[in-house]
């Protein structure tokens, strides 16, 4: 099957991160995969180190109609069956190229900004609705409810298929390296990650006499506001603010408990990487959260914004290791039987398998040079 993987960003994050292990995953299998990308960078590197062509299209400002012209031209070229876009703007655009060519199309919804904004809100609306040969789905139940609600008219039949991650080959629940409880949060510093959050916690529990430290990898605008409430709280030499590091694992093997203060959040993969390492959850009840961890269960969810319920959880689980080395093990194996790039690579070929199957006019053949 000839794939394209498509997406309108560029940078490190989520979606990103989810498109790179489709399409290696994908090849895997022995399928032909290439990326559509809007402009060299971060990504296209990253593709193009694991084999995966990329083909760079440009996108002028406003709506760009002519884009859907040599979208709709280089599905043909390439003789694509299948279109999987990332985000809104592919998705809006893709959808279009895709009647045109015969092409089975996916769009893919990572965050709610994805019907964030009136325009997008109606566009979508009356745009995207599923026919026979394309389909919008979403990564968490809590993410296609959502975005069924808030688009005009409203989104019909918005298809769940969850994330997945490259699990570490070997992993065990650990023991705790003398008597500090060490934390790890892994997100940009943006003002939805509420990075303050955990920082106010830590402090709450080292005032509790936990010996306790946090490190925290991301990048972001947020960093000076971060460290300087680090040091009202008296506790900045407990934070360490590591930036963006491609070596998250070793970050995660040497940690006790991740942590998560996170205002939204759709199906964060930082959470199903941590589980894949025996680490057990700390986090706000937010979005799809609850959808990938159980309370006391996988780790210890709290209401989102409070302190207080946040530092209890860690005092538990900083004095008792058994309760912490009972969610570490629970957290790995649900990571080994639901989130691996396996998994993913699997739902999402049953759906383009299933549009394959549905009626539609023959696929144009691929345009002779």
């Amino acid at each position: 099957m000839k794939i394209l993987q498509s997406i309108e960003t560029g940078g490190p994050g989520g979606a990103e991160e989810v498109l790179i292990a489709l399409c290696s995953g994908l090849r895997a299998r022995g399928h032909d995969v290439e990326a559509v990308l809007l402009k060299r960078g971060w990504l296209a590197d990253r593709l193009e180190s694991e084999g995966v062509p990329t083909r760079i299209l440009h996108l002028s400002g406003g709506i760009d109609r002519a884009f859907v012209s040599r979208l709709a031209g280089t599905l043909r070229d390439s003789g694509a069956d299948v279109f999987h876009s990332h985000e809104f703007s592919m998705t809006w655009y893709g959808r279009r190229a895709c009647r045109a060519t015969g092409v089975r199309h996916v769009g893919t919804v990572h965050g709610k900004n994805f019907v964030g904004a009136t325009k997008r809100r109606l566009a979508a609306g009356w745009s995207l609705q599923p026919h026979a040969r394309t389909t919008l789905t979403a990564v968490s139940d809590d993410l296609a409810t959502h975005i069924a609600r808030r688009a005009i008219p409203r989104l019909r039949n918005v298809e769940v298929v969850r994330n997945g991650v490259h699990l570490p080959a070997r992993a065990e629940v650990r023991a705790r390296e003398g008597t500090g409880l060490r934390l790890v949060a892994v997100g940009n510093l943006y003002p939805v990650k509420n990075h303050a959050l955990s920082i106010e916690a830590l402090a709450e529990i080292v005032g509790r006499g936990v010996d306790a430290r946090l490190t925290i990898l991301g990048r972001g605008g947020e960093q000076a506001d971060l460290e300087r409430r680090a040091r009202e709280l008296g506790v900045a030499e407990r934070v360490e603010l590591a930036g963006y590091r491609d070596d998250v694992p070793e970050f995660l093997a040497a940690s006790d408990v991740f942590v998560s203060s996170s205002l939204s959040e759709g199906m964060p993969l930082s959470f199903l990487e941590a589980m894949g390492h025996a680490l057990p959850i700390v986090a706000s009840r937010v979005g799809g959260v609850p959808e990938i961890v159980e309370h006391d269960r996988h780790g210890l969810l709290f209401p989102s914004e409070d302190t207080g319920a946040f530092a209890d959880a860690l005092e538990r689980l900083a004095r008792d290791d058994g309760l912490r080395r009972r969610l570490a093990a629970e957290a790995l194996h649900a990571a080994r039987a639901q989130w691996s790039v396996d998994a993913m690579v699997d739902r999402y070929l049953a759906v383009y398998e299933r549009l394959d199957g549905a009626a539609a006019s023959p696929r144009p053949a691929k345009a002779s040079r």
